[in-house]
């Protein structure tokens, strides 16, 4: 009878052994679907607190400068035109009377451009506002303004660079050289000074001793007051386009104030 009793449980034994082995399997499947998706969860928790803060930081900090790239919060650089719904912005409030310009003197449209010299869209932009002033040579007076990003390790030297031309009657032709050559550091940017005629050694100590500080911050102050947020960023005649638009959406714009002047 012990025997019989014997071969009956061996019976049942290996049925029970993988009863009990799926059960076991299935627990630590379970268990590990469970730490997965929990870890992805405080993953995907990471990944959108860090995209936020890129994003924060891509806006960019408050700040003031002294030769280094701190700029006033500034949004990431657009090409997509934001047309302004409000009222032109009045001229006077870019208080730009007395600085130097390209274009026409008494040109009946004022063009006011926020940017810097590493921002990429700012640098498509550029041969825009040439053919602007190209096809318009009569009618178009072009005036520069600072608005150096925070995130762009140059920008700041740069804007300096500009001012320190200024100072010698060459801003503009240090704004084509910066905006054509592919290098803005100091030894670049004292580079480009020789190549336009500069006293490269006034122009060297003018970028040393941060003279020019002053007047960036005041621009980028007022920029952002005249709701500038990221470059470059237009005024013509006050009306603002946001972005490095196509020559077409500048000509429109400035064919229709002038029809509104006859």
């Amino acid at each position: 009878m012990t025997h019989e009793r014997d071969e009956e449980w061996k019976i049942y034994l290996l049925p029970a052994s993988i009863l009990i082995a799926s059960l076991v399997v299935s627990a630590a499947v379970f268990y590990s679907a469970t730490v997965l998706s929990t870890n992805m969860i405080n993953l995907e928790g990471s990944l959108k607190a860090t995209i936020s803060a890129l994003e924060l930081n891509f806006v960019g900090d408050s700040g003031s400068g002294t030769g280094g790239n701190n700029a006033p919060p500034a949004a990431a650089p657009t090409a997509t035109p934001v047309p302004d719904e409000d009222a032109p912005v009045p001229m006077d409030a870019f208080q730009v009377d007395g600085e130097e310009f390209k274009g026409a003197e008494d040109g009946k449209i004022v063009i006011v451009k926020y940017s810097e010299f590493e921002c990429p869209f700012c640098k498509r932009a550029s041969p825009t506002v040439q053919q602007i002033l190209d096809e318009y040579p009569d009618d178009v007076k072009f005036y520069f303004q600072h608005f150096p990003l925070s995130f762009h390790a140059h920008s700041m030297d740069a804007a300096e660079a500009f001012e320190c031309a200024g100072d010698q009657g060459k801003a503009y032709e240090m704004y084509t050289a910066m905006f054509e050559g592919d290098d803005l550091s100091e030894e670049a940017l004292s580079g480009y000074a020789g190549d336009i005629g500069l006293d490269v050694e006034e122009f060297d100590a003018c970028m040393a001793d941060d003279r020019n500080v002053p007047e960036i911050e005041a621009e980028m102050e007022r920029g952002a007051q005249l709701g500038v947020q990221g470059t470059p960023s237009f005024f013509i005649n006050g009306v603002m386009i946001v972005g490095a638009q196509p020559y077409e959406v500048f000509k429109a714009e400035i064919d229709s104030q002038l029809a509104d002047m006859e």
